[in-house]
């Protein structure tokens, strides 16, 4: 199913992202979103982030959650982010989530990715 995705021809998405099944997400994700939020990223920080990858938003047992999310590791006040909270929030707000709308057709904001507990 995977391969698939990663060999599926580029192109941009015809129907909602509700009304697509498991596997045309998968391409889509693969072929579209994933490259575009790459750039956004490394425009943002590329030390940081040198490579999107479906583990970047899903985590590491993403396929095996089935690539739902929210992602529960991805805690919307991660220690880690403290002292860059100001600058990430901004880059979040304002690059990230105008970009995951557009990219999948439909409002999104923080918890879409993000979760506030385990």
């Amino acid at each position: 199913m995977l391969l698939a995705a990663c060999t599926a021809a580029r192109s941009p998405r015809t129907r909602s992202w509700d009304a697509m099944s498991y596997d045309e997400r998968l391409a889509y994700m693969q072929t579209t979103f994933t490259p575009a939020m790459e750039r956004v990223f490394a425009r943002f920080d590329e030390h940081r982030y040198p490579k999107t990858t479906c583990a970047t938003c899903h985590g590491a047992d993403g396929e095996a959650r089935r690539y739902k999310m929210p992602n529960p590791d991805l805690l919307l006040e991660d220690p880690r982010e403290a002292m860059h909270h100001d600058e990430l929030e901004r880059f979040m707000k304002e690059q990230v989530t105008p970009e995951l709308s557009r990219l999948l057709g439909k409002k999104s904001d923080c918890f879409a990715c993000h979760t506030l507990d385990r």
